[in-house]
């Protein structure tokens, strides 16, 4: 008899699924005009990555989500006034805010504790913790918000900050506001009023990162010195 070789049965390999980017309900309609007030603002604020990825960055600081294709129609009138607020019109984006603020006040909310609590850990990391935890194309401009803030005599803002803007809006000067900060401000203001909350928090809270906005900025901080005074290779060794 013949010896035959026996053949082993041949499996194929499945390539590994690729994760899939999460589809929001927002049409092409709406997308192209925020990219339009998206590219204006980058222009404005001049921030040193590509335009795509601090647009993905400010969208998720925005409303929480990694692009604009993965947001709702709902966002809409949010990101149009996050991007016009980024480009120096606070006319145009209040303008916006307001259109929205017939959304979940608890969306808007979360919003505005997001904001301060981000604000408050750059304010508080170390030069070793950003430099660890960010994406190199985002150091640098973290590193020039946070030396921003160093720099002001009042230092970052904080919970009694946000809490006075939220009585002078409201006109309640004993209101309160526990830990829980965005169930707390979504049970005792008005979508109205978180709206004007909101806007005005992201005007303090870019001016004191040394951004600011085009009618109000602190211009020193954006001068060509001041850039170099405030890069990493700068800042580091003063920490």
């Amino acid at each position: 008899m013949i010896a035959t070789k026996s053949t082993a049965k041949k499996t194929t390999r499945k390539a590994a699924a690729k994760p899939v980017k999460p589809r929001g309900n927002i049409s092409p309609e709406e997308i192209q005009p925020l990219i339009m007030a998206a590219r204006e603002a980058y222009t404005v604020q001049d921030p040193g990555i590509t335009f795509d990825a601090w647009r993905a960055e400010e969208v998720m600081a925005a409303v929480g989500r990694p692009g604009l294709t993965a947001c709702d129609h709902n966002h809409f009138c949010d990101l149009m006034g996050h991007f016009k607020t980024a480009a120096g019109k606070d006319d145009e984006a209040l303008t916006w805010y307001l259109k929205g603020s017939t959304d979940s006040a608890r969306q808007i909310a979360w919003s505005i504790a997001n904001t301060l609590t981000a604000h408050l850990t750059l304010a508080h990391s170390t030069v070793d913790a950003l430099t660890a935890s960010t994406h190199p194309r985002k150091l640098k401009r973290q590193l020039e918000a946070r030396e921003s803030i160093r720099d002001h005599s009042e230092g970052p803002l904080s919970f009694d900050y946000l809490l006075s803007i939220v009585r002078d809006k409201t006109r309640r000067p004993n209101l309160t506001l526990d830990s829980d900060l965005a169930s707390a401000l979504a049970d005792r203001c008005t979508a109205g009023q978180l709206t004007q909350i909101r806007f005005t928090l992201v005007n303090r809270i870019s001016e004191r990162e040394g951004r600011g906005t085009a009618t109000d900025r602190n211009r020193s901080q954006v001068t060509e010195s001041a850039k170099a005074s405030r890069s990493p290779d700068v800042v580091t060794p003063r920490f």
